[in-house]
C-alpha cells in the first residue's frame, strides 16, 4: 500500500488527478470516466499500455495459495524499468504543488494566491536565502499578502521594480498597496509567480530525487 500511495503521489504530481487511493484500494479513473481497480503490477501495466493506444489483454486468476497470471500484447515501446514514485514524507510539498496548479483552471485571477503557495515551498527548501532572486520573491510575496506594506526592503524593491505601487501615507512614510483587480498589478505579480513556480518545482524535484523517488 505504501508503494501504491507513492505511485499515486508521483502520478498526481505529473498531472494525472484521476489516480487515487480510497479505502486501501487503488483506483484509476480514465479521461472518459471509466473506473479501473488496481490490485497488482499487471493492472498498472495495462492502464499505461492502453493509454498509449496499444492492444493489451491479460487475465489474473487468484487462488487461495497462489496467483496465476497471463498476458498478451504487441508494442514497440518498453515500459520504464522503475514506476514513478514519491516518498510519502514529501506529501505536504506535493499537495501544495497540486493546490497551486489547480488554481490555473480558475476563471478569476489567482496568480497572487499561487505565488503564496509556491513561496511556502521555496521558504522551506531553498537554502540560498542570501540570493537576490530569493529576496525578490519574498518581497513580492509580502506585497500580495497584506493590504498595505511599509517594510523598508519591500519598499526599496518596489520603487525599483514597480514604482507606481508606492505612495506616501498620511504620516509621510512610504507604503505600497496591492490592488488585486488592477491589470498592472496582475501583470507584475504574474511575472514573479512564473519565476516562483519554476523554482519551487525544481526544488521539489531535487528533494524527490535525493529521497530515492522518481518522476
Amino acid at each position: 500500500m505504501r508503494r501504491a500511495k507513492s505511485f499515486v503521489l508521483a502520478m498526481q504530481y505529473l498531472g494525472n488527478a484521476g489516480l487515487s487511493v480510497t479505502d486501501e484500494t487503488l483506483t484509476y479513473i480514465s479521461a472518459s470516466g471509466e473506473m479501473h481497480k488496481i490490485a497488482d503490477d499487471c493492472d498498472i501495466e495495462a492502464i499505461i499500455r492502453r493509454a498509449r493506444g496499444e492492444i493489451y489483454n491479460y487475465c489474473n486468476l487468484k487462488m487461495p495459495a497462489f496467483l496465476i497470471s497471463s498476458s498478451g500484447y504487441s508494442s514497440p515501446v518498453p515500459l520504464p524499468q522503475d514506476m514513478p514514485s514519491i516518498p510519502l514524507i514529501l506529501k505536504r510539498f506535493i499537495r501544495t504543488v497540486l493546490q497551486a496548479e489547480a488554481l490555473d483552471s480558475e476563471s478569476e485571477y489567482r496568480a497572487d494566491e499561487q505565488l503564496k503557495r509556491w513561496f511556502l515551498i521555496i521558504e522551506e527548501l531553498d537554502t540560498n536565502t542570501a540570493d537576490q532572486g530569493y529576496k525578490d520573491l519574498k518581497c513580492v510575496r509580502d506585497f500580495v499578502s497584506h493590504s498595505k506594506v511599509d517594510h523598508t526592503k519591500v519598499i526599496e524593491f518596489l520603487k525599483l521594480e514597480f514604482p507606481s505601487s508606492v505612495c506616501s501615507a498620511q504620516d509621510k512614510k512610504e507604503e505600497a498597496r496591492y490592488l488585486r483587480d488592477d491589470s498592472l498589478h496582475q501583470a507584475f505579480v504574474s511575472r514573479y509567480e512564473s519565476i516562483a513556480r519554476q523554482l519551487a518545482k525544481r526544488l521539489v524535484e531535487e528533494v524527490i530525487a535525493s529521497g530515492g523517488g522518481r518522476i
